[in-house]
């Protein structure tokens, strides 16, 4: 490679250089600055994910569940393990029953997104393929916490029913689970299971 051959390599090298430095800041600028502290704040845990924290903890549970509005209470015992995961962004549940007669364990894992403003949380268990996401929020206080989602049925065989769930903070050992669902799209909500958590 003569001087001039070698001049131009340089030059184009360089060239490639600059270019790759002006797609990497642009491409940092539109991602936005990891310093920056708006962008600090949206990635840390805040006020919002302190309230899951009265959650955690090893639990008693004493339920009861129906399958229509008129039908009588059918009672049922389990326990469940809360924890808070990933530096307290995330709590992280592990439940046990009998449901049926049968062994029945799910697992939910509810977080608070800072940008979106809102709890989301999502459950699996062992008696269906679903997945059930929701969203919502929680009362001035932090002690309820109710979120709204739509998941599927097996026994109706939809894929959109709806359903709310609703955490409430009954005292610093006992808090209670709610499930509502509809009988049709546009009917009302009712209760169709309820589960008090007792610290042990």
């Amino acid at each position: 490679m003569n001087i001039r051959s070698l001049a131009l390599f340089a030059t184009g090298a360089c060239c490639a250089l600059l270019v790759t430095a002006s797609v990497v800041r642009s491409q940092e600028s539109e991602a936005g600055d990891p310093s920056d502290p708006a962008a600090m704040a949206a990635m840390v845990p805040g006020p919002m994910h302190a309230h899951l924290a009265a959650f955690a903890g090893d639990w008693k549970v004493e339920g009861k569940w129906r399958m229509t509005p008129g039908d009588e209470w059918v009672p049922f015992r389990g326990q469940a393990t809360r924890q808070l995961i990933l530096d307290g962004r995330h709590l992280l549940e592990d439940f046990s029953s009998e449901f049926m007669g049968e062994p029945f364990v799910g697992k939910s894992l509810t977080g608070y997104d800072n940008l979106r403003e809102e709890f989301t949380s999502v459950w699996i268990d062992n008696s269906s393929t679903g997945t059930m996401i929701s969203t919502g929020g929680a009362n001035e206080a932090g002690t309820e916490i109710t979120l709204e989602g739509m998941h599927s049925e097996a026994l109706s065989g939809t894929t959109d029913k709806w359903f709310r769930i609703r955490y409430r903070i009954t005292g610093p050992d006992e808090n209670v689970f709610e499930s509502y669902t509809k009988s049709t799209p546009d009917g009302e909500a009712w209760l169709s299971m309820e589960l008090v958590y007792t610290r042990k």
